[in-house]
């Protein structure tokens, strides 16, 4: 495009050697720091004492191919564009392409150019004379432009000043990279963090769970060793006493039997566990047991019932007869509990 300069102009050694100690206050600047904003502010102001131009901006493309001057060096306030917006069709049209590819524009004098009416329309509403614009390539990807203005009268650019501006432009490149870097990595760490305290939340939820479950399974283990506990003594207390003790099920088999009973009715406890409660019953006092089961069933507990009941050898013995219901969790009768005291003595005299 004719507005594309790539010729070389003269310049002078003491030019070159301005540009070299801007270009290596710019690199330093970025090795020492990784705050953007920092960096594009020193280029824009450094650039514009050096040319002595106008405008010196940083412009920073959008999604949309839309922009927006970041940061700037003016001459006067008249001359500021900061934070404005910018989108123009017809630049985007002829020039997106070739800065894209890496390519600058330098146009000495607006008014004399060779541009399109409604590019040259657009740099007279920013009152441009001259205009000098470097891409500014992030990882082979247009970021923004580099742009110098002269607005007060035309200006011849010179090829220091260009190849300056192409090696500054490098550099900057390079801050934005890491620039992008550091945020995607600031990204990471945050949402790395949020993931963590999250996973932390739930790890905490979880221990209190299982600290909570620890507290009940203690409760059931104490209140477990202390039933057994029980247990064990009323074993002990069944065992050593004086009356035969028995326990049977709904149906009236014998499920337990102490020794007591063994030595009032005869039988050893493996002997009987398991037979049906007739088998100490007489024959004739067997109706005695559908009445006490009856009560049994309805939770009634029969005190003292005097009756026979009958030895392994047959013989009939005199007893006073204490049965309780027995009862699960849920209070429903599942068997019974019987004591039956000799009272044999007691009916001879």
């Amino acid at each position: 495009m004719e507005n594309l300069s790539q010729s070389r102009l003269s310049d002078t050694p003491q030019s070159r050697f301005n540009w070299d100690n801007l270009i290596a206050t710019i690199a330093l600047r970025i090795r020492q720091s990784l705050d953007l904003p920092t960096i594009l502010q020193t280029t824009a102001d450094e650039g514009h004492q050096l040319l002595d131009s106008d405008r010196v901006l940083l412009y920073q493309f959008a999604p949309d191919w839309s922009g927006q001057v970041v940061v700037e060096s003016v001459s006067e306030p008249r001359w500021s564009l900061l934070d404005r917006v910018v989108r123009d069709t017809c630049f985007e049209a002829c020039w997106l392409e070739p800065y894209h590819e890496g390519k600058y524009a330098a146009i000495s004098d607006v008014a004399t150019a060779n541009l399109s009416s409604c590019y040259a329309d657009f740099l007279n509403n920013f009152e441009i004379k001259a205009n000098l614009v470097i891409p500014l390539l992030c990882e082979s990807q247009l970021w923004g432009l580099l742009i110098v203005h002269h607005c007060t009268v035309p200006r011849q650019w010179q090829s220091a000043e260009i190849e300056g501006l192409q090696q500054i432009a490098v550099h900057v490149g390079i801050a934005v990279h890491q620039a992008l870097l550091l945020e995607q990595l600031q990204v990471a760490k945050a949402n790395l963090e949020t993931q963590v305290a999250e996973r932390t939340v739930e790890l905490e939820q979880v221990n209190q769970q299982l600290l909570g479950r620890m507290d009940e399974c203690n409760l059931q283990v104490n209140e477990l060793d202390q039933h057994k506990s029980q247990l064990a003594q009323l074993a002990v207390i069944v065992e050593s006493s004086q009356d035969a003790i028995m326990s049977k099920t709904l149906d009236g088999i014998i499920t337990s039997w102490n020794q007591a009973a063994e030595r009032l009715f005869g039988y050893a406890a493996e002997e009987i566990i398991g037979k049906h409660v007739t088998e100490l019953i007489p024959q004739e006092r067997q109706f005695e047991e559908d009445v006490i089961c009856r009560k049994i069933y309805q939770g009634e507990r029969v005190d003292t019932y005097e009756t026979q009941r009958m030895h392994q050898d047959g013989t009939l013995l005199d007893v006073a007869l204490t049965i309780s219901p027995i009862k699960d969790e849920n209070g429903a009768v599942i068997g019974a509990s019987k004591i039956a005291r000799d009272i044999s003595g007691r009916k001879a005299q």
